[in-house]
């Protein structure tokens, strides 16, 4: 029985990840270019500077949670022994979060929804006698796509490594042909940058515009002494609400305060750029502008399917099962039992929950229709199909008690 090759039961050594604070139009963009080209360093290093939008990091984490909080089984495939199969599968299912936990997973989806495209080691151990895989995810800005050689290749403390799918490690993404392409780093990237600007020069509106100038007036005729105590107690006005205005006879001879206000409207382009962004944030991380599509009757649904689009869900659910099964759990199959078809599918449920209050509806109107049409078709001698109106709407249905005639009472002459 084949067996891990020994380089992949030690997980590789990394340096740690740079990060860049201060961004550009110019470097955002010299960023996509690279990504683009198939190299991560810069883009993923973007990806992690956009999450401090709070926008972004919700919607991410919406994204990724909606798909991993989704009920999992582990599921035998249809090629395998129907006993045997099951019988792993349910034997996998106890050491499963060992092999992939939440938070494995969680991150592996998070950098594909970001850049397109995630890489993971996958490290071999012993446990019990059998081959026990673990997977850990790798920063993407150690990763490059080599087009010579039309592979992925990461930097590790032990040199340029190929990554190959399936042989000790995974490559999870959108697409199989330029899997980076999809990452939504290429359509936030300059957004977000925007955005931040917005933000900045909202505040710095707000900070001009929200302190007033004071005009102190004063009398040509007053002393130098009156006008510097005046001027004080003006300038006094950040912790004093009141100032006294000596008055006296004739124009031009009394004190007066008058407040020189900006009014206005310039920061309404703040906002409608700042929500405009937000707007286009939620449309390409969830596929929706964060509105309800599912009416009342579920509480699970509204919790996750009124905020990631339903397709969205499927094929993250469907590309996580496929590409473990196929480059963890195919291995693992032939490690541990020399057949690779006994490797379950990683299944989480996606499909929308019923809406019981629409359901219940729907079956209240079926029902009241089939009364209407029986009372109008009796003079006709014909009556509506219940039991094909009950299976056509999903009303289920079961064999009814037989009906006993009823039992004469005592000392009835009638009895029998």
């Amino acid at each position: 029985m084949p067996t891990p090759p020994r380089e992949r039961r030690t997980a590789h050594g990394y340096w740690t990840v740079p990060t860049l604070s201060s961004w550009s139009v110019t470097s955002v963009r010299c960023a996509l270019d690279e990504h683009e080209r198939g190299c991560f360093a810069q883009s993923a290093v973007l990806a992690e500077a956009m999450e401090r939008n709070p926008r972004i990091y919700a919607a991410i984490n919406t994204r990724v949670k909606g798909a991993t909080g989704l009920p999992f089984a582990l599921e035998a495939d249809a090629k395998a022994p129907a006993a045997r199969g099951k019988r792993v599968a349910e034997e996998l299912m106890g050491d499963w979060y060992s092999v992939a936990p939440e938070k494995v997973l969680a991150d592996l989806l998070r950098w594909a929804v970001l850049l397109g495209v995630a890489f993971a080691e996958v490290v071999w151990r012993t446990e019990g006698g059998a081959w026990v895989p673990t997977l850990r995810v790798v920063h993407p800005y150690w990763v490059q796509f080599d087009e010579a050689r039309e592979r992925f290749e990461v930097h590790t403390r032990e040199g340029l490594v190929p990554i190959t799918p399936g042989d000790g490690w995974v490559v999870f993404g959108y697409a199989s042909d330029r899997p980076w392409m999809r990452g939504v780093v290429r359509c936030l990237g300059i957004e977000d940058h925007v955005r931040g600007l917005a933000v900045r020069d909202w505040a710095r509106w707000s900070e001009v515009h929200g302190l007033p100038i004071r005009k102190a007036v004063v009398p040509s005729t007053a002393t130098d002494d009156e006008k510097d105590r005046y001027f004080d107690e003006v300038a006094a006005l950040g912790s004093e609400t009141t100032v006294v205005t000596p008055v006296a006879a004739g124009e031009g001879t009394s004190f007066d305060l008058a407040l020189i206000e900006a009014k206005d409207t310039g920061w309404e382009g703040f906002s409608r750029l700042i929500e405009f962004a937000a707007s286009d944030v939620a449309i390409a991380t969830l596929g929706q502008n964060l509105t309800s599509e599912v009416g009342g009757g579920s509480l699970a649904a509204a919790r996750v399917h009124d905020r990631v689009r339903q397709d969205y869900l499927e094929d993250d659910s469907l590309t996580l099962s496929t590409a473990l099964r196929e480059q963890v759990l195919t291995p693992w199959a032939r490690f541990n039992y020399g057949d690779p078809r006994l490797a379950p599918w990683p299944c989480w449920d996606a499909s929308m929950p019923e809406d019981r209050t629409a359901t219940a509806a729907t079956w209240k109107t079926a029902g009241e229709a089939a009364q209407a049409w029986n009372t109008a078709l009796a003079p006709q001698g014909k009556a509506v199909d219940l039991v094909a109106l009950a299976d056509r709407w999903g009303v289920p249905l079961r064999d009814a008690a037989p009906v006993e005639p009823p039992t004469a009472p005592p000392g009835d002459p009638n009895a029998t």
